[in-house]
């Protein structure tokens, strides 16, 4: 059972320093979104840290903005169309 999780396991080790931070988030971004990487891999390759820790931590922190009044209550998505529906008409000579 030991060895089996030795070999199971995934060792990451101290995260690359960031030259652009923003391109370097928005990259790890679209890779999350077309799923060639998780949320846990993104996150100990950006900053060496645990997924599961930053999102319970993040959780507290979110819930103690609201009950503190700085943020308000999370409101139902609304549905906005911002172009008219697609009449299934040719666009072609337009």
């Amino acid at each position: 059972m030991i060895r089996a999780a030795w070999l199971g396991s995934q060792w990451n080790g101290p995260a690359m320093r960031q030259i652009d931070p923003l391109k370097d988030v928005n990259a790890a971004k679209v890779r999350v979104e077309e799923g060639f990487t998780t949320r846990a891999e993104e996150t100990a390759q950006l900053t060496g840290g645990d997924w599961e820790t930053k999102h319970r931590q993040r959780v507290k922190e979110e819930r103690m903005r609201r009950e503190g009044g700085l943020v308000d209550e999370p409101s139902q998505v609304k549905e906005t169309i911002e172009s008219k529906p697609d009449d299934g008409g040719d666009m072609e000579g337009q």
